[in-house]
């Protein structure tokens, strides 16, 4: 008897290509002859989950459905799956332990700044974060004084799904010494969980890298010290492979480390890293300085727009000029620019709130958390009812590991705002760093909700460029991914 999946939902010549094209215009993803076979089987199978009456019907709901939606990213899914195993490549691994972490840990215990932040971009199952955690465990003895926060990212909801559950087969283990295995991972029927102390190191969380911003407070892609994203960029052409390597760039410390996998294309130029090469790995690290000057880069961010003809003149506040460019500067997350500004404003006669919590964003993103908390509480104190001023306080307590206090601001956010979408947001993350799936999955329907009721095109306030409308797709792929982690 005929599956009913061999008919109308096999892909002819003419849709593949178009399939393609279409992967391409909306992702930057090339599909090489090798990755067909994935695409065929996964189109047969979105029919089936979306209720398509065959391949023909998905191309034409994708074609006119843009951006994306749901169905694409279910198609990128699955074509982009890889596989994945603890400690991935040797020189690597080895560059790492023995150099580059040592290195990283030796220089934050001199400036007395115990912490260290790490974002795994396309995590897939979660092996090469947890691998991160596992060596950090192995070189810092007094590990329980450290901030770590490790976070891991993937357009594959399913997959993070069973990073979050830390669940492995056999196979994961090919590369993974044995008495590493025999300390961090406990039986579990026919697979392995790691332990829970590893587990709880590292968070999860949907993010694309073709079409989501980052730098960002929300995602947490900020003032880091090391980024993997390792067997990626074969996936992606070259225009979007640079776009992501800008953003890297702006998403590190200076003399942070970008790390790819050894096959990935390499387009790094204008982006202020540095590529170094050793005997057996390469990898990138950013430089302290710019193409160009902070007070080039303040010059142009306020410069005044050319003059529009027959247009009566418009009286000004004061600061205003100040605001646009630093509101310029900010999107660019060009921080260093930014404080400049900042702190000509932030002076005793010419204070505002508002400010304040602009030099808290930007102090949090240039890794300085102690400092941002401050210019929080002056935020605060010049407005006690600043709801956008308890969000980023919230947030910089979360960095500082002071869950029942982030809490608390997430909480006054919301008594000011009921409707405030990223403190819906950032209180479910939070619940899931507590352990609270339930609580985390109500907190993320608010927020969907809302967003799905606001103006799709409204932009969030702390995620340049995020819209409603694409926020509303990040919260679907949050909420199904915890809820297959339950």
């Amino acid at each position: 008897m005929t599956s009913p999946l061999t008919s109308a939902h096999d892909l002819g010549v003419a849709c593949e290509e178009a399939f393609c094209r279409l992967i391409a215009q909306r992702t930057g993803i090339v599909l090489q002859d090798h990755q067909l076979h994935n695409l065929r089987d996964t189109a047969r199978r979105g029919c089936e989950r979306f209720g398509y009456g065959g391949c023909a019907h998905y191309l034409h709901e994708l074609q006119q459905s843009p951006g994306l939606t749901a169905p694409l990213e279910y198609l990128i899914a699955g074509i982009t799956v890889g596989e994945s195993y603890f400690f991935r490549d040797s020189e690597q691994i080895d560059l790492l332990r023995d150099t580059l972490l040592p290195e990283m840990i030796a220089a934050k215990r001199a400036s007395g700044n115990l912490s260290l932040r790490v974002w795994s971009a396309g995590c897939s199952e979660g092996q090469e974060i947890y691998t991160l955690a596992l060596l950090l465990h192995e070189l810092i003895p007094d590990i329980e004084k450290w901030r770590i926060q490790l976070r891991g990212t993937d357009i594959n909801s399913e997959v993070v799904s069973r990073a979050i559950a830390g669940r492995y087969s056999e196979w994961s283990f090919r590369a993974t010494p044995q008495a590493v295995r025999e300390r961090w991972f406990v039986p579990a029927g026919n697979a392995y969980e790691i332990r829970p102390e590893i587990r709880q190191m590292v968070h999860f969380s949907y993010l694309n890298l073709a079409a989501d911003m980052y730098p960002s407070i929300l995602s947490e892609t900020y003032a880091l010290d090391l980024i993997l994203c390792r067997n990626v960029f074969i996936y992606l052409d070259r225009q979007t492979v640079q776009r992501c390597m800008s953003q890297y760039a702006d998403c590190l410390l200076d003399q942070g480390v970008l790390m790819l996998g050894a096959s990935d294309p390499m387009y790094h130029r204008h982006t202020g890293l540095e590529l170094v090469q050793t005997k057996w790995a390469g990898y990138f690290r950013k430089g302290g300085t710019q193409d160009l000057t902070a007070d080039r880069r303040i010059a142009q961010a306020v410069a005044p727009a050319p003059a529009e003809p027959a247009r009566p003149p418009v009286q000004r506040h004061a600061l205003q000029p100040d605001m646009a460019g630093i509101i310029t500067l900010l999107k660019s997350s060009d921080w260093a620019a930014a404080l400049v500004l900042l702190d000509k404003v932030c002076q005793p006669g010419s204070e505002s709130s508002d400010f304040w919590q602009m030099k808290a964003k930007v102090l949090a993103n240039m890794g300085r958390a102690e400092l941002a908390l401050r210019a929080c509480e002056r935020s605060l104190q010049l407005d006690a009812v600043n709801k956008h001023s308890y969000l980023m306080q919230g947030m910089i307590l979360v960095e500082l590991d002071r869950g029942p206090e982030a809490e608390e601001a997430f909480r006054r956010t919301l008594y000011l705002d009921r409707s405030f979408l990223e403190a819906h947001y950032e209180l479910a993350m939070l619940r899931v760093r507590a352990g609270d799936l339930p609580g985390a999955l109500k907190s993320l329907a608010n927020a969907l909700k809302i967003a799905q009721a606001g103006d799709p095109q409204r932009e969030l306030h702390n995620a340049a460029g995020m819209t409603y409308q694409r926020f509303a797709q990040v919260l679907q792929n949050e909420i199904e991914m915890l809820r297959d982690a339950k």
